[in-house]
């Protein structure tokens, strides 16, 4: 009986369509927190959504230097570390690199709703900023040569569904704390300034507000918005010009990354990045 279930699940993952995920790169609304996501384009439940190993590379100018601090696994029972880095390479076209692997493997914990964004690990670069980082593309040539076959670049993903190669691409490859990271809208005309902490968040998400203009006082309302895009949660603020902080009460939200806007009548302002993970 064990052999014909054991046959029955090997037919069922075989006749399947296998699960395919892409990667994300967030940079958070302070401007130094990286958050890396996955994305499934599946829905998967156990057993087809163990995830066996896992595996994401971030580059960045060779000029530069970056060494992972603060760096936080963001589904709970879940572990991730920093584990290589190559830097001063001869064949990368100038460029250094960092990867990250999945300590948990053989993990139940990883979900997989299709389209759904998955927060994987958040981490700050001891240096500060250093400009664009990006996620690697497998397709392009990151290393050649002896350092191609000596370095494992790249990134790489499989789950019981897809056992040889789940990962498919990037969605968001690049973060640039260089340059802005809100969305447009119409709240440089308000504001000065917006920034949250601590990110991540756990109960109480703090902003830090700058309102140079009377208008703001026409918001009465901070919205969060999820990874669908879905507004999630509504509180009533108040907002007066100058310098000022408020703390919202963001218990209720689940583990993710999401979206915050202060809006009110025919004003609002930029929507801002920020996470919330377990205590």
């Amino acid at each position: 009986m064990k052999k014909i279930i054991n046959l029955i699940l090997f037919l069922f993952i075989s006749l399947s369509v296998k699960a395919q995920i892409k990667l994300q790169l967030n940079l958070l609304s302070d401007n130094k927190t990286y958050v890396v996501s996955m994305i499934p384009e599946v829905t998967w439940s156990y057993p087809l959504s163990i995830t066996g190993t896992a595996q994401v590379t971030l580059k960045y100018p060779m000029s530069k230097k970056l060494m992972v601090t603060n760096l936080r696994s963001l589904v709970p029972n879940v572990q991730w570390h920093d584990n290589a880095y190559i830097e001063a390479s001869q064949t990368s076209g100038g460029f250094s690199f960092v990867s990250f692997a999945l300590r948990s493997q053989g993990t139940s914990a990883i979900p997989y709703e299709a389209g759904r964004e998955v927060p994987l690990f958040s981490f700050i670069n001891y240096y500060g900023c250093i400009g664009q980082i990006e996620l690697v593309n497998n397709a392009a040539p990151n290393l050649s040569g002896e350092e191609a076959r000596i370095y494992n670049i790249g990134n790489h993903w499989t789950t019981l569904a897809n056992q040889t190669e789940a990962y498919k691409g990037n969605v968001q490859a690049t973060a640039n704390c260089s340059t802005a990271t809100s969305t447009a809208d119409n709240g440089d005309k308000l504001f000065s300034a917006i920034s949250a902490y601590p990110l991540p968040a756990s109960d109480r998400l703090t902003l830090k507000i700058n309102a140079k203009t009377a208008d703001v006082q026409k918001i009465n309302q901070i919205q969060f918005i999820n990874s669908l895009g879905q507004v999630v949660l509504t509180q009533k603020i108040k907002v007066q010009e100058g310098e000022q902080e408020l703390t919202v009460d963001v218990t209720s939200l689940t583990t993710g990354l999401y979206l915050f806007q202060l809006k009110g009548e025919q004003v609002a302002s930029q929507k801002y990045k920020f996470i919330i993970s377990e205590n």
